[in-house]
């Protein structure tokens, strides 16, 4: 019944007019290897790319222009595999306003290194979650769109994404039996693919990625204009709600996103605090991802 469910709104989500994306796309053929480094069918597929993202509407939600949702995309094509196929690096990155200010802050930053895809100058990309034989290039356009959506709707109501991230899902699914790399759970990369990264934000006990979502930004940045101290509590009162899914999952790829995206702002946030509220947040912070420790000790750096 679920599953009915999301075939119906995708039908609605794909009848109307009103996009909700603005997608900067970016292909690049530089470092191409094992065929034409110009490689004229780009031409073609930066056209296409372009018009399956932008030009097709994507939820039933009445996005006014200045409300759609900003992410850049670059597809780094580093190989030519031979019949139209392409192995590739994906770069996105969207990107939310910040609540009475000029400010926009990064909301999912992250890399596929395994986006590979046929394509040819004749393909037409369309999508439809009712058929499980997508092109794997559409399948990969649409899960990464709806992540985008997902993320961001996160950001404005608690869970607000689901609807998007179980779409997301069942893109997965259907693409389990893929050729592709990417999409299972047992290759040996599959702690960061594209199954992992759905599959977090629905499982209960990481269920903090998505609250602390809502808090960072809704609770926190979007009150930054009015009560800069408050808002930083609220911001590290969210971050804190990643303990729990640090020490189940200390690899987990959503955490990482989550500082891909946010280090430097978090960094510039705290530089405002006092000694006291410095010390608090870089413990968290070194507890939570020691990647960055040096980073974080920066935050005593005025």
């Amino acid at each position: 019944m679920k599953w009915i469910l999301l075939l119906t709104l995708l039908t609605i989500f794909q009848i109307g007019v009103n996009q909700e994306l603005n997608c900067n796309l970016t292909i690049n053929t530089t470092q191409v290897t094992g065929g034409s480094t110009q490689l004229p069918v780009v031409n073609y597929l930066d056209e296409k790319v372009r018009s399956f993202i932008n030009d097709r509407r994507w939820t039933n939600d009445n996005i006014k222009p200045n409300e759609r949702i900003d992410f850049s995309m670059l597809i780094n094509i580093t190989q030519s595999l031979g019949g139209d196929r392409y192995r590739a690096e994906m770069q996105i990155n969207s990107v939310r306003p910040v609540y009475n200010s000029n400010y926009n802050t990064s909301v999912l930053n992250f890399k596929d290194n395994n986006f590979e895809f046929t394509f040819s100058q004749m393909d037409v990309l369309d999508f439809s979650i009712q058929s499980s034989n997508q092109n794997n290039l559409t399948a990969l356009l649409a899960y990464y769109i709806y992540m985008v959506l997902g993320y961001d709707y996160d950001t404005f109501a608690p869970n607000g994404g689901d609807k998007f991230f179980d779409i997301a899902k069942l893109i997965v699914e259907q693409n389990q039996s893929s050729s592709f790399p990417g999409w299972s759970a047992s290759e040996s990369s599959a702690n960061n693919n594209r199954f992992w990264i759905v599959e977090n934000l629905r499982q209960p006990r990481f269920k903090n990625l998505r609250s602390m979502a809502y808090m960072y930004h809704r609770q926190g940045l979007d009150m930054m204009h009015s009560n800069p101290a408050e808002a930083r509590k609220k911001m590290a009162e969210a971050i804190e709600l990643l303990k729990p899914v640090y020490e189940d999952s200390p690899n987990n790829i959503n955490v990482q996103i989550f500082f891909n995206a946010k280090s430097t702002e978090i960094i510039g946030a705290f530089k405002e605090a006092d000694a006291a509220e410095k010390r608090e947040i870089i413990t968290v912070l070194d507890r939570i991802y020691p990647a960055n420790t040096t980073r974080w000790a920066s935050i005593n750096q005025r």
